[in-house]
């Protein structure tokens, strides 16, 4: 279990189906390594219920965690070190692929 406050929580993004289908969702952040803020955005069902999500979690070493059910992990040492951070987030409905991008890097 995972002990948040909720202020910690930067960003709270629900989205709709078919959001990601259609275009990236792009978004930026300023929260520095080890502040322990947390970026989520939150996928819904065709019920307005959560699905699935994508977590973004700025430990010592950023984290991040796709799926509710999935580990979280330390994103690739080649993260962009600035701390104004411009995310991208696509999703490929054939693959069902979620990449996340970071300052252009993926």
């Amino acid at each position: 279990l995972v002990d948040i406050q909720k202020e910690q929580i930067k960003i709270l993004l629900h989205i709709i189906p078919g959001i990601l289908a259609a275009s990236d969702l792009i978004f930026t952040t300023d929260s520095v390594a080890g502040s322990d803020e947390m970026v989520l955005v939150i996928f819904l069902n065709e019920n307005d219920e959560t699905a699935a999500g994508v977590g973004i979690w700025f430990k010592s070493t950023l984290q991040y965690m796709i799926g509710w059910c999935a580990p979280w992990l330390n994103f690739p040492a080649n993260l962009p070190s600035a701390v104004n951070k411009v995310w991208r987030i696509s999703y490929n409905q054939q693959t069902q692929n979620i990449k996340i991008y970071c300052n252009g890097v993926l």
